[in-house]
C-alpha cells in the first residue's frame, strides 16, 4: 500500500490544497471529481484516514460550494460514518435553499438518500427540506406541491400557483417517496390537505403516481390513507385505463376498506371490456379479484336479505291471532 495511505497525516495535507483551489472554474470540476473517491468512498480509503481527512478538508470545501455548484453537483455516495452525516448536515442543511435556487436539487436528493441508507439523520435533513421550500408566511400546506414542482415554485416563489398542466419534478418526486418512508406528520398532512383536482393530477402524471404509491407505506395511518383513496373516487377507471398509473389503483385499493373497495371494484367492472382490450388491463382485473369482490358482495347481499326474512318471520309469528286479524283489516 502507498505509504501515503498507511499515515492518516499524509494524506489531510495532501487534499489541503483543495479550498484554496475550489474558488477557480478551470480546476474545481477536476477537484470535485478527484475528491469523491477519498472523501465520499471509504471502501477505496482506510477508516484511519477517512475520517479526519472528511473532517478537515469537507468542511472547508462547504465554505465554497456555492462557487463549484456552476460546474456540477457535489456527490454523495457512500458515506459510511456517522460523524460524516452529521458534519454534512452541519455545513449543508442550512443551504438547501439556496442550493435548490442554484437548480442543484441532486444535491439535497443525495443527502436525503444518504440519511435513509445510512439510517441516521433523516428526519433532520427532511426538516431542512421543509423549511426550505415554504416561506415563512405560508401554510404547511405547501410543502408538498413546492416539490412536487420545483422548478417553477423557486422560479416564482412569491407568486407561485399550481400549474395544472406542468410535468412533475423528477427530483422533487423522488425526494417525496424518500421522504414518506418516515413518519413526516407535516409532510402527509400536506398531501391529505389538497383538493381532489390536485391528487388526481398527481397520480395521473407518471412521477407523480410513484409519490401517491409511496405516500400508501407503513408509516402512514390508515385514515390519512383514505382520505386520498377518497378523494379518487370516480376517476379510477381513467387511472386503471394509463400503464403507470394503474399500478397507484393497485396500491390504492390494497390500502383501502371493504366498503371503497366495493366502490373501486364496481366502477373497473363497469369498464371491465375497455380494461380487458389493454396489455395491462386483464392482469390488473386478475389482480385485484374483481370477480371475486363482486361474488363476495353479492354474496353478502343475499345473506342479508334471506337474514331479514327469518327476522319478519320470527316477528310475525310473535303476532297473537287476533293482531293477525288486525293486520289484515288495516
Amino acid at each position: 500500500m502507498n505509504q501515503s495511505l498507511k499515515d492518516p497525516h499524509l494524506l489531510p495535507a495532501r487534499l489541503t490544497f483543495l479550498p484554496k483551489t475550489a474558488t477557480s472554474p478551470k480546476t474545481s470540476n477536476t477537484i470535485s471529481h478527484l475528491s469523491n473517491p477519498s472523501l465520499f468512498a471509504p471502501s477505496l480509503s482506510p477508516s484511519l484516514c477517512y475520517v479526519p481527512t472528511f473532517a478537515t478538508s469537507f468542511s472547508e470545501i462547504c465554505k465554497v460550494v456555492t462557487a463549484i455548484l456552476h460546474i456540477g453537483n457535489v456527490e454523495f455516495k457512500a458515506e459510511e460514518a456517522d460523524s460524516s452525516m452529521k458534519l454534512i448536515r452541519k455545513e449543508l442543511g442550512p443551504k438547501f435553499k439556496e442550493l435548490l435556487e442554484l437548480g442543484k436539487p441532486g444535491v439535497v436528493a443525495s443527502i436525503l438518500a444518504a440519511c435513509e441508507r445510512l439510517e441516521t439523520l433523516s428526519h433532520e435533513c427532511c426538516h431542512a427540506l421543509s423549511t426550505a421550500v415554504n416561506l415563512d408566511s405560508e401554510s404547511p400546506s405547501f410543502i408538498v406541491p413546492h416539490i412536487l414542482f420545483l422548478e417553477s415554485y423557486f422560479r416564482d416563489k412569491s407568486s407561485w400557483k399550481w400549474p395544472p398542466y406542468d410535468k412533475m419534478h423528477a427530483l422533487g418526486c423522488l425526494m417525496l417517496q424518500i421522504i414518506f418512508r418516515y413518519p413526516m406528520v407535516s409532510f402527509f398532512m400536506s398531501l391529505t390537505s389538497m383538493d381532489a383536482a390536485h391528487v388526481l393530477q398527481i397520480a395521473k402524471d407518471a412521477r407523480g403516481g410513484h409519490v401517491i404509491e409511496a405516500f400508501l407505506s407503513l408509516y402512514v395511518s390508515t385514515k390519512m390513507k383514505l382520505k386520498v383513496v377518497t378523494k379518487l373516487q370516480d376517476h379510477y377507471v381513467e387511472l386503471a385505463m394509463g400503464t403507470a398509473s394503474s399500478f397507484t389503483v393497485e396500491k390504492c385499493f390494497a390500502s383501502s376498506n371493504m366498503s371503497l373497495k366495493e366502490n373501486i371494484a364496481t366502477e373497473l367492472l363497469a369498464a371491465r371490456a375497455e380494461l380487458s382490450k389493454t396489455k395491462h388491463g386483464p392482469y390488473l382485473l386478475k389482480k385485484l379479484d374483481i370477480d371475486g369482490v363482486i361474488t363476495k358482495l353479492l354474496f353478502m347481499s343475499m345473506s342479508n336479505v334471506y337474514h331479514l326474512r327469518n327476522l319478519l318471520t320470527k316477528s310475525l309469528s310473535a303476532f297473537s291471532q287476533d293482531d293477525m286479524v288486525l293486520v289484515r283489516l288495516v
